[in-house]
């Protein structure tokens, strides 16, 4: 009898270690488990992230990718959609602008140009577990209406209320800034103005009439005054750098009658796409420009 209680609290032992071992064993298996979960979590999150992002890279609007970056700046995908927001934005710029009448200057302005249709390549994405947050691009401008090449090229002319002078009007493209510069007759003229003119701003070049003027385009962004441009002069944009030009040059006439002189007012151009402009401008470089 004594010899069977012996066995029974020696089992009883054996089982309460069992227990115990299995317990433990338990214990160190959950955090395991909670860890593969939160795991599964995170890399659900990044998935439908990922397909979000992918979405707008491809098939995403201006206003969708502004409103994505204004709701997400701490995105890890910032970097790509403000590029791809840059990209659409410079597609939307070009071909060219609009111009009046120059030989009547009261006729009705029809304001833009054709917009042409570009189609884009599908991209492909990758994440990584080590995600910094982007540093905004710089974006250095001048003032509306500076005249940043007036040590080599000198300064606009200015007239008094009576004197005979025809305007070069320029709206400039909401999307980029613009420096304008008019040349007597063609490419190889001298400079007869220049004007720095910010996105979506307006600014006026006030020429002698009774000579014939050519207009060129220098877009961009980002103005860095120190870059070293053709012809001598220092100052360019650092990013989307482009150059267009009216293909044709234009004659101011200056007429004197019995009434007294008479000449024309002069030109308007609108650099934003428009289906109903009457203008386009031709692509041109930055060597002809200056």
């Amino acid at each position: 009898m004594k010899r069977l209680i012996a066995l029974v609290v020696i089992n009883i032992v054996l089982l309460a270690v069992f227990l115990s071992k299995n317990k433990d064993k338990e214990s160190a298996t959950n955090p395991v488990v909670t860890e593969q979960v939160s795991a599964a979590n995170l890399s659900s999150a990044n998935a439908d992230e990922d397909k979000v992002v992918n979405d707008l890279l491809e098939n995403g609007s201006i206003s969708d990718l502004e409103k994505y970056i204004k709701n997400h700046p701490d995105s890890p995908s910032i970097i790509k959609l403000r590029g791809r927001l840059s990209e659409l934005n410079y597609q939307k710029l070009h071909p060219g602008g609009t111009q009046s009448n120059a030989a009547n200057p009261t006729k009705p302005l029809s304001t833009g140009n054709r917009v042409s249709t570009t189609t884009t390549s599908a991209r492909t994405t990758t994440t990584t577990t080590t995600k910094p947050k982007a540093e905004p691009e710089q974006r250095r401008t001048l003032s509306n209406g500076s005249q940043p090449y007036a040590a080599w090229y000198g300064y606009n002319q200015r007239y008094s209320s009576n004197e005979p002078q025809s305007t070069i009007q320029v709206t400039s493209a909401v999307s980029q800034d613009v420096i304008v510069i008019v040349k007597y007759n063609n490419q190889d003229g001298r400079v007869a103005g220049h004007l720095y003119i910010q996105a979506g701003r307006t600014g006026k070049i006030y020429v002698t009439p009774g000579y014939r003027y050519q207009v060129f385009f220098y877009y961009g962004d980002d103005w860095d005054e120190n870059k070293q441009m053709p012809g001598g002069v220092r100052g360019g944009f650092t990013r989307h750098e482009q150059a267009d030009k009216d293909p044709n040059s234009h004659y101011f006439a200056i007429n004197e009658t019995y009434d007294g002189i008479t000449w024309d007012g002069g030109m308007e151009y609108n650099l934003n796409p428009t289906y109903s402009g009457n203008f386009n401008t031709k692509k041109s470089s930055v060597s002809e420009v200056f």
